[in-house]
């Protein structure tokens, strides 16, 4: 079933075919209906499960791959909808980048979260609903990650998602440090947030961020503070495999998400030119 479904995203996100591409979701159609069948898996290792009397926990690992490859149908299915209906080919999986820019790859902070009543895979779900591409991990989130735990990089995978950092705090107090271009080079991802003036910047020191009672005084979306970041943004778009993370502290954080990554994208955007290259391999 999976190679019959690379095949057809194959043949319909093929530029050669450019008409075939708002055919993609009526092609993948039936597949909430064939992959909910995959649960019957279920039924029979709970069948010899008590039947053989084994240990549970490798009958409940194996009950966690069928999930996991039922998400992934799920997920894909979206994708395919998605994709038919926009005709976005950034959003196909191993699209390579637009001339001229690097298309680029925006995750959120799974410490915007930590005091909502949702669990990762409801933050992974959300992130890839809403054009998010990864998910950045708060080190403490990603501490207590159980390690047989069913949201995993693998299931992230599933949904279009990666996990391109755990991220903490490195202390830099040296300001020539800071302000020169020697940085630049050992830059892998950028985080992006902003501030309502220089003298609120220490409203993000993380004695006060982490805690729920911390004041949030000074913290604006990111086109509502001190720093413009039009300019940056547009060198950054520029830049090869180009990173970058959102999050948010204050109220309202669905809302301010989505607002500033619908704000980003459409300052970073670039055209996808129709002869850009096929579909490489399906994530699954």
């Amino acid at each position: 079933m999976i190679s019959a479904l690379r095949q057809i995203f194959d043949y319909h996100c093929d530029p050669a075919r450019p008409l075939a591409l708002a055919d993609l979701g009526r092609a993948v159609r039936e597949m909430p209906v064939l992959s909910l069948r995959k649960y019957a898996y279920e039924h029979a290792f709970a069948f010899f499960w008590q039947e053989l009397d084994t240990a549970f926990e490798p009958f409940d690992a194996e009950c966690d791959r069928v999930e996991a490859l039922c998400e992934g149908f799920r997920s894909q299915h979206f994708l395919a909808a998605r994709i038919a209906h926009t005709s976005d080919r950034a959003l196909i999986p191993g699209q390579p980048p637009a001339a001229g820019g690097s298309g680029m790859k925006i995750s959120l902070c799974t410490i915007s979260f930590r005091h909502q009543l949702i669990g990762l895979k409801g933050i992974a779900c959300w992130a890839r609903d809403n054009g998010f591409q990864g998910i950045e991990l708060w080190a403490i989130h990603a501490r207590n990650q159980s390690p047989l735990a069913i949201h995993n990089a693998q299931w992230m995978a599933a949904q279009g998602l990666s996990v391109p950092m755990i991220s903490d705090y490195l202390p830099l107090h040296d300001p020539d440090l800071l302000r020169s271009r020697i940085l630049l080079p050992r830059i892998a991802h950028y985080h992006l947030k902003n501030v309502s003036g220089r003298d609120r910047l220490g409203v993000f020191a993380p004695s006060n961020v982490y805690s729920a009672a911390g004041t949030r005084d000074g913290m604006v979306p990111l086109f509502e503070g001190a720093y413009d970041y039009s300019e940056f943004l547009a060198a950054l778009a520029q830049e090869p495999g180009c990173e970058a993370s959102l999050e948010w502290f204050g109220d309202a954080v669905f809302q301010t998400l989505q607002s500033d990554i619908a704000q980003v994208r459409a300052r970073t955007r670039t055209e996808i030119p129709e002869a850009a290259g096929a579909l490489g391999a399906l994530v699954m």
